[in-house]
């Protein structure tokens, strides 16, 4: 986009931040553009009337006037140029780009997948283009992009280790053996074993950018007998110091969690589709991405203020009647009880701890249930559900995962001692710190989004 005023111009991008700031001579004016929305602010100092006098002042001013039509059409070709050359340089990385929502995927006991009411919205763009045609855009990341898939085909170590930028903080022979191991996977993916490959059947899902991080979701598609399924991965890219690297190093948790719900659009195309139109009672900031692009969880949900031992819970509210159920029986050690509330893996693992890690058990327990505690807040994601409690005389809020389990139709608990991915973004300290103040916000404090549902 681009903002004329009397002075000169400014280059925005789609979001309205500047992108640079040209002037084109005379007339003093200066372009501020916020929130999409332009905003000149005039200098009126060169409005301030001065009476001259002078003849020889007034004849110059007279030349000048004589001159100016000489100078605007030179001022209007240089304007011309400026703004075809900058909107050819940055056109490739801004323009296109939008809010689009990704469907997540919920990995039930770190077995199989669930797709869920929960969505990250990001910065990005739904391709699905051709990787002959997405690698010869302009776009930074498609350059770096191609030279990676080239690399993976050509199995060259040397040049996949100088597209990394090399920011692991591993040993240089530890991280060339991870980024071996990375390129190894990336190979079966892209269907680079097949000899002479030449990617006619890669296609690019899109691109989506958390933070200073970008996610490539790729797919290569069903062609017999080479690859009889359709393959989809996720390659990761992040800006270190202004050069766009390849990220091998172990993603954030949203990262991987995006990576490992775009995998399910081999299986579930249609259930994890792109949208656009996703509206949800709140929007959670992602941590990580309050530098760079912002990115939130989007999902609807009740609070609460349920005390579990105290309080009694209707049973019409399947949620928490079973959640205090498992609570109650905590406190009583009612083991056997405990157990037919989870779903199958979780069960074994319940059983294995009470026969042989009754310690660590013991110590789980007792962190569960040896004092009151609240729930403060329940996200309704089904056929998942995530209950947000603390004890009374704590900060810190625990993560409880219940599904709908699809055999039966029946709420269960489930990832007894499993941390997923899904975990480790409610447990990550800045979303602790966020999901505390929103659950138990004071005035001044609230900062939540909640947007009018449908609007």
């Amino acid at each position: 986009w681009i903002v004329v005023g009397r002075g000169g111009f400014c280059l925005t991008n789609r979001a309205g931040a500047v992108m640079t700031n040209a002037r084109a001579g005379g007339g003093g004016e200066l372009c501020q553009i916020g929130m999409g929305l332009g905003k000149r602010k005039m200098d009126r100092s060169n409005k301030t009337e001065t009476r001259i006098t002078n003849d020889a002042e007034t004849k110059r001013n007279t030349k000048q006037r004589f001159l100016t039509p000489l100078i605007l059409p030179r001022l209007l070709l240089l304007f011309l140029v400026t703004i075809l050359s900058l909107c050819s340089l940055f056109a490739g990385d801004t323009l296109g780009q939008d809010k689009v929502s990704l469907p997540l995927a919920f990995r039930v006991d770190m077995d199989s997948y669930l797709k869920i009411g929960l969505y990250l919205k990001c910065e990005g763009v739904e391709q699905n283009m051709r990787y002959q045609d997405f690698s010869s855009s302009i776009d930074s990341k498609a350059t770096v992009f191609k030279q990676v898939v080239e690399t993976i085909r050509n199995d060259n170590l040397t040049s996949a280790y100088n597209l990394t930028g090399r920011t692991s903080s591993a040993t240089e022979e530890k991280f060339k053996a991870k980024l071996q191991a990375g390129m190894n996977a990336y190979r079966w993916c892209l269907g680079a074993e097949a000899t002479g490959n030449d990617f006619e059947h890669l296609n690019v899902i899109g691109r989506f950018d958390i933070g200073n991080r970008s996610i490539l979701g790729v797919e290569t598609k069903a062609h017999a007998p080479a690859v009889p399924e359709s393959r989809v991965c996720a390659m990761y890219f992040k800006d270190s110091g202004g050069q766009i690297v390849w990220d091998v190093d172990s993603p954030p948790a949203v990262l991987s969690l995006v990576g490992e719900s775009l995998r399910q659009r081999a299986k579930l195309p249609e259930d994890f589709t792109i949208r656009k139109d996703v509206q949800t009672e709140y929007e959670m900031p992602i941590p990580g991405s309050s530098v760079g692009k912002a990115a939130f969880l989007q999902f609807d949900g009740r609070r609460s203020n349920v005390k579990l031992i105290s309080d009694s819970i209707d049973e019409s509210d399947e949620v928490l009647s079973l959640y205090q159920r498992q609570y109650r029986a905590a406190c009583d050690r009612r083991l056997s009880d405990i157990v037919e509330m989870y779903t199958s893996k979780s069960r074994e693992w319940f059983s294995m701890y009470m026969t042989d890690y009754p310690e660590h058990l013991e110590k789980y327990l007792q962190e569960l249930s040896d004092k009151e505690r609240v729930v403060r807040f329940v996200i309704e994601a089904e056929p998942l559900f995530i209950v947000l409690s603390q004890l009374e005389s704590r900060k810190n809020l625990r993560t409880d995962f219940i599904i709908r389990d699809p055999s039966d139709g029946k709420l269960k608990l489930t990832s007894f001692r499993m941390v997923g991915f899904m975990k480790q973004l409610f447990n990550d300290p800045e979303a602790q710190r966020f999901l505390y103040k929103f659950v138990a916000p004071q005035p001044e404090e609230m900062s939540i989004e909640r947007p009018n549902k449908g609007s």
